[in-house]
Parts: C-alpha cells; structure tokens; sequence
C-alpha cells in the first residue's frame, strides 16, 4: 500500500512539473504572436525574422 502511494505522488510530482513546462511554452508561444501582430512589415524582414527567435 506504501508503495503505490508513493507511485501515486510521484506521478503527481512529475504531472505538475510537465504542466508547468507547457505553461511556459504557451507563454512564450503568446508572447511571440503578441510579438508579431505588432508588426507592421508587410514584407519579408530577415532582421524581423531572426529576432523572433
């Protein structure tokens, strides 16, 4: 019975750190499209384009 709690909370402890992860890809993903809507190039812009990486 131990066991599986322990099993239990450690995949609990791995859930959590993997949504925290995914959170800050969705966040960084954000911040790039906030990003480049702001943009008013309407051609291709290598300067442009290296920046948002």
């Amino acid at each position: 019975m131990a066991n599986e709690i322990y099993r239990l909370r450690e995949l609990k402890r791995n859930s959590l750190i993997e949504n925290a992860e995914c959170e800050g890809k969705r966040q960084q993903i954000a911040e790039m499209a906030d990003f480049l809507n702001e943009q008013s190039c309407e051609e291709y812009d290598e300067q442009l384009a290296r920046k948002a990486y």
